[in-house]
């Protein structure tokens, strides 16, 4: 005869879930100097960990929540601007030493804004400011103007590298 005991189910220890949505505009040449490219949205964070620092717009998936629909919501928390709901997949970021308070997992995005809604852009939420920044300048980092947070520059040349590729064509409908 065999007796059982009953056992306190297992405890999982599991990785909470961001989103970032990577926002690119049209720059306008303004003069024939000038060559005609492209701005990312960045927020200036307001709290630790990285508090001043340069971020993708972005935050933690609700429960029950679609990241999908998660990413066009801290998007619009933090700056005012509402995505189109086709996003594009550009990075799933997993160490578990990007963030300084616990494991997390995010998933960063590609998502287009229109140009009307690109008027109402102001900060809000954890974003103690926000803006455009000339695309190949964030990129380059030359005079370190430009301290991402957590991996956001690794996800940059991950989303740079997709632009070129495909998302010039897909966001702009340019015939590069």
């Amino acid at each position: 005869m065999s007796t059982t005991t009953s056992q306190a189910p297992k405890q999982y220890r599991n990785p909470s879930l961001t989103t970032d949505a990577i926002v690119v505009r049209s720059r306008q040449q303004t003069t024939t100097d000038q060559k005609e490219g492209f701005e990312i949205l960045l927020i200036k964070r307001k709290n630790d960990p990285f508090k001043g620092h340069y971020a993708f717009p972005g935050g933690f998936v609700d429960y029950g929540e679609d990241p999908e629909k998660g990413v066009l919501r801290e998007l619009k928390e933090e700056t005012n601007l509402t995505g189109e709901p086709l996003v594009h997949l550009i990075a799933v970021q997993g160490d578990p030493n990007r963030d300084k308070r616990k494991h997390v997992v995010t998933i960063a995005y590609a998502v287009q804004v229109s140009s009307e809604h690109l008027k109402e852009l102001q900060f809000g939420d954890d974003a103690a400011d926000a803006g455009f920044f000339p695309l190949n300048s964030v990129l380059s980092n030359e005079n370190n103007e430009y301290d991402l947070a957590f991996d956001h520059r690794e996800i940059l040349n991950k989303y740079y590298q997709w632009f070129n590729e495909k998302g010039q064509k897909l966001l702009f409908n340019s015939s590069k």
